[in-house]
């Protein structure tokens, strides 16, 4: 996974995590070889110094206690009681002491070979504490040859077995000592070289996070930083790589599409300006060709006044005409109302023999009901006959007569049921047919009513066109006027035409500061501005010439043609 497609955020908590990992190892490690050395040094500190202090005391001691016990012999030979007495009593002293601490060697030792040494140690002890009591008591009763013959027959042999043995477990104790030493130094030097090879390794892997985090933040920047003076220098067609999901690559992905955007816009601002020359340039120029044309429409508004008086009369022939057409379409609207009452009789006739053969159709249903409980019984009394045998032959004869006629009268009633129905679906048919046709004659009544309101409209409105016209020939020489104030008006046109083509160019030397992607490519020439010519004003015909009809609608005045042409053209006529 790429670290550009990962948030900053992220990054850094990753980094963090990686560093605070190998931290809280490194942690964890030199904890442990603490630990092991804290143990070693507990294990010396605890169990074995005391161990080695006591055997050293109880080899201290047991020989001292020899040294007085050979002394107090020495003294009952030369009769000095009092220090026999003293050594005695130092010797049961020593002893107390000696308890003491075969006591706490029993507790601190913890192996097998070491509670095995001590077994030695006190076999051969008891055996010295025995020889060395019975020699102490021949002392006390004054034997002193008997004394030292045992002492040195018996007793040295036993002591020194007791003292070979005390020094064979110290000897093993410091063994001990010396080699739990030299484990907690092969364990330091373990745990030391495990520390710094982790120290090493959190620095190693640490800096190279901080590296691959650094650069992936900052190497985005510099190119966001590189794109932006870019920007700054004009320079829009610079390419911008954006292919990270993180914060950075959307700020690299937001300032593309900001330059591609400025680009876009400064093309167009380029464009805009350029066609605002030529329509400023194309607007001077028609505004020249329109102020010197303008006089000419002033002519052509006076001849149309003079063709808005053959117009007035006509509309007056055409509002004669209106109110003869108003009359007959009353009279056409009478005799659609009369068909229409006309239809309204028939649509309820046929209703009434719709509902006539309705009645029948239930008649005949009726007959076809008592045709079949004739049958029915007809049928029961031909079984009785057949029980009654011989005398009921005759009542079966009738019976079965009975049950034809009453098979008979059943078909006839369902055809002339069929036949009812059929005619009146006809009926229904026709009455629809009447229905349709009643409507219609409403309708052409409605509608001839329509054109008796239109045709009575048109009267009106005729009336009004002719007070109209009057108003527009007002009108028309107030254009006149209004004409010879648009010649200023156009002049003012050409000069504001001038100042807005002047601007234009500036606008392009501003926005020529910008390099974009089409600079090299050369611009669409600005196409000019067209405009639907106006048609070329002719002089209409005069009122004299043409003698306007009493029977007869006069034709239309013909209308021009348009024809579109550019401002360019030379054959400009009107405004």
């Amino acid at each position: 996974m790429r670290l550009s497609n990962m948030k900053i955020g992220a990054r850094l908590a990753l980094a963090f995590a990686v560093t605070l990992l190998l931290t809280f190892a490194l942690a964890a490690v030199s904890l442990s070889g603490l630990s092991g050395f804290n143990q070693d040094v507990n294990n010396v500190t605890r169990s074995r110094m005391p161990v080695l202090w006591d055997l050293h005391k109880l080899l201290e001691i047991t020989r001292g206690q020899a040294v007085m016990e050979r002394d107090a012999l020495a003294a009952l030979a030369g009769n000095q009681s009092e220090v026999v007495s003293g050594n005695l009593q130092s010797i049961g002293n020593g002893h107390d002491i000696v308890s003491k601490a075969v006591e706490e060697i029993q507790q601190l030792l913890d192996t097998d070979q070491g509670k095995e040494l001590w077994a030695n140690v006190a076999s051969a002890r008891q055996a010295y504490l025995s020889d060395r009591a019975a020699v102490i008591a021949q002392i006390k009763a004054g034997d002193a040859e008997g004394a030292r013959q045992k002492l040195l027959s018996e007793q040295v042999p036993l002591e020194n077995q007791y003292l070979g043995a005390v020094q064979a477990l110290i000897d093993y104790v410091g063994n001990q000592v010396a080699t739990e030493h030299d484990a907690s130094s092969a364990s330091y030097a373990d745990a030391r070289m495990l520390v710094l090879v982790l120290a090493a390794l959190a620095l190693a892997i640490g800096g190279v996070c901080a590296l691959l985090v650094t650069r992936s933040i900052v190497r985005p920047l510099h190119v966001a930083v590189d794109a932006a003076e870019k920007v700054a220098q004009g320079n829009l067609a610079t390419g911008i790589d954006a292919d990270g999901r993180d914060e950075t690559g959307q700020l690299l992905r937001s300032l593309r599409t900001m330059t591609e955007s400025l680009s876009n816009t400064v093309g167009e601002i380029r464009m805009g300006a350029e066609s605002v020359m030529t329509g400023a340039r194309q607007i001077a120029q028609g505004n020249t060709d329109l102020s010197s044309r303008t006089e000419e429409q002033a002519a052509s508004l006076q001849e149309t006044a003079a063709s808005m008086e053959e117009l007035t009369a006509t509309v007056k022939q055409n509002s004669e005409n209106a109110r003869q057409a108003s009359g007959l379409a009353d009279s056409a609207h009478a005799v659609a109302k009369e068909g229409s009452a006309i239809v309204g009789e028939v649509v309820g006739t046929m209703a009434g023999i719709e509902e006539s053969a309705g009645k029948i159709a239930e008649i005949t249903g009726v007959i076809e009901g008592i045709a079949f409980q004739t049958n029915i019984l007809a049928l029961n009394a031909a079984v009785e006959a057949a029980r009654a045998g011989e005398q009921g032959r005759g009542f079966a004869v009738v019976a079965s007569e009975v049950r034809s006629l009453a098979q008979r009268s059943s078909v006839a009633a369902k055809e002339i049921k069929e036949l009812i129905e059929t005619s009146g679906s006809r009926v229904q048919a026709g009455t629809d047919l009447v229905a349709r046709a009643g409507e219609t004659m409403d309708k052409v009544g409605t509608a001839i009513q329509r054109v008796t309101d239109i045709m009575g409209e048109i009267a009106s409105a005729s009336s009004e066109q002719s007070r109209g016209i009057e108003q527009v020939h007002q009108a028309i020489s107030q254009m006149d006027q209004v004409t010879q104030q648009n010649a200023a008006l156009v002049e003012e046109a050409a000069a504001a035409a001038g100042s807005l083509e002047d601007q234009a160019k500036q606008l392009r030397a501003a926005v020529a500061v910008f390099r974009t992607a089409q600079t090299d490519i050369a611009a669409p020439a600005a196409r000019p501005l067209s405009v639907a010519k106006p048609p070329a004003a002719k002089r209409p015909v005069c009122v004299a010439e043409r003698a306007v009809s009493t029977t007869k609608v006069p034709a239309p005045i013909p209308r021009r043609a348009d024809s579109p042409v550019t401002v360019e053209g030379a054959d400009w006529e009107t405004f």
